[in-house]
């Protein structure tokens, strides 16, 4: 209590003990003494607020900063890839990839802090990179969608495979540290690597294989992507010389009469 020389109080103090005192606590007593009437003229203070503050704001940042990563991932993808069905996979893709780090945050009892927040938000971009990936390869491919799906996994599953093994064995030392950041971080991307992996290889071509068909089938047998390979080109000029040298020439093929007619074979350069 402080006093005036007249005796005219000017302040007091009252101090508590709260057990269980955290970021939860702290709200609840500043709740407490703002509805008293007071005004400014009470407060609660701890010296242990200076931690606990971030605690009490965490999640509403954490949200926030999640959405505008989203939004600038989708944008991105939209940006490279002029596809809006694509762009729209991917956004199906990243919110159950964001939903399952936190649950490998609690499964892992990593608690959401300025530590672990960094890591997340950087597991976000490296998930969708794993999904794109395959994603891309679904749809430059042919056939029916379980096909595709197929020649997706064949074609980009090892890459992605031995990308996330390999960006796995580079934070494997971060397991051995003695910091609390460092093993914060190994715990958070090791998760990014399980998530990303499992949607990548396992959750993506099975929903991909699932939804596509009914697309297939809207479409009424029109023309799929098309695929380039030299090696089938080149058996294609072998076996069909005239419609090779039409494609070569690029105007229409003459008769066989024509005495300016030459087979594919005479095209090609010879060593």
């Amino acid at each position: 209590m402080v006093c005036r020389d007249g005796g005219e109080v000017v302040a007091t103090r009252m101090r508590l003990v709260a057990l269980g005192y955290g970021a939860e606590a702290m709200l609840a007593i500043r709740a407490t003494v703002e509805a008293s009437g007071l005004g400014h003229a009470a407060f609660a203070h701890s010296s242990a607020d200076i931690y606990f503050e971030q605690d009490a704001i965490m999640l509403g940042c954490t949200v926030q900063n999640l959405a505008w990563l989203i939004l600038a991932v989708l944008a991105a993808v939209l940006l490279l890839s002029a596809d809006l069905g694509f762009t729209a996979a991917m956004a199906v893709c990243v919110l159950p990839c964001c939903t399952h780090m936190f649950g490998w945050m609690m499964l892992t009892r990593t608690p959401l802090n300025a530590l672990s927040l960094i890591p997340l938000l950087l597991s976000v971009g490296l998930c969708i990179d794993y999904s794109m990936h395959i994603a891309h390869a679904f749809w430059v491919a042919t056939g029916d969608a379980q096909h595709r799906a197929v020649s997706a996994l064949k074609s980009r599953g090892v890459a992605v495979a031995n990308g996330g093994v390999s960006t796995g064995l580079s934070q494997l030392l971060l397991l051995f540290g003695r910091s609390l950041v460092f093993t914060t971080f190994f715990k958070v991307m090791a998760g990014m690597l399980v998530v990303g992996l499992f949607h990548a290889l396992m959750v993506l071509p099975a929903c991909l294989s699932l939804v596509f068909p009914a697309f297939d089938s809207a479409s009424n047998g029109e023309a799929k992507p098309l695929k380039f390979d030299p090696l089938e080109s080149e058996n294609a000029c072998a076996s069909h010389d005239r419609v090779c040298a039409s494609a070569v020439i690029g105007h229409q093929l003459p008769s066989e009469n024509a005495p300016e007619f030459e087979c594919a074979h005479q095209l090609q350069h010879k060593p």
